[in-house]
């Protein structure tokens, strides 16, 4: 359950732990939800959590193609997010947010919880939780960074089967053109299926929390 507003949920996965209340956490967590992602127009999961943490700094200028976080003052590379709890499985350069449904920042030590991150950072985590299909949704986005830059992106959920058992969740988006620096353009391009299988019908569909698994 988020807050009021929307933008930050209540808990989050706190690896051996499991999921819990941010209240019954020993840890200072936060979990910034799909909304916010939206609200700001981000463009990667650095930028979020930039905009919206006073403990996240960008240790690279934006318009590199590479992002790099520090935590509390350490460095954490992009390598060092996981996905769904799990290191080694986002790309190695920048992270696109738009198939993301939460985003965990932990801040401090974490070995214990989530394992040696891959370069040994200590400055705290950051788990991406991809999106699930709750719900049949039909949502396309357009937009612009500036007059020469605009983009697109698709993100579309169905639930089939007698009693609502499988679920798919697909997500696109392309956007490019012309940065503010002269003779310097670009392009981004992110695509992402998933799909979930709901065994107990009774207790009805999941819901795009990080206690899905698929």
């Amino acid at each position: 359950m988020p807050y009021i507003g929307g933008q930050v949920a209540r808990g989050g996965q706190l690896g051996l732990l499991g999921n819990k209340d941010y209240m019954d956490t020993p840890y200072s967590q936060t979990s910034y939800t799909e909304k916010t992602i939206r609200d700001q127009q981000a463009t990667s999961v650095a930028e979020v959590l930039t905009n919206s943490d006073p403990s996240v700094r960008a240790a690279i200028g934006s318009s590199n193609r590479y992002d790099a976080l520090t935590i509390r003052g350490f460095r954490i590379e992009n390598s060092e997010i996981a996905l769904n709890g799990l290191y080694g499985l986002v790309p190695a350069y920048r992270v696109n947010p738009a198939p993301i449904e939460r985003i965990e920042l932990l801040k401090g030590p974490a070995a214990f919880l989530n394992g040696m991150a891959p370069q040994g950072s200590i400055g705290g985590t950051v788990n991406v939780v991809t999106k699930r299909a709750a719900e049949d949704l039909t949502r396309l986005t357009a937009g612009y960074i500036s007059d020469g830059r605009f983009g697109t992106e698709l993100d579309l959920a169905r639930r089939y089967g007698e009693q609502k058992e499988w679920g798919v969740r697909f997500n696109g988006g392309i956007d490019g053109g012309n940065t503010s620096i002269d003779r310097q353009s670009v392009r981004n391009g992110v695509g992402s299926l998933g799909v979930d299988y709901h065994a107990n019908a009774s207790a009805g569909p999941p819901t795009s929390s990080p206690r899905m698994t698929g």
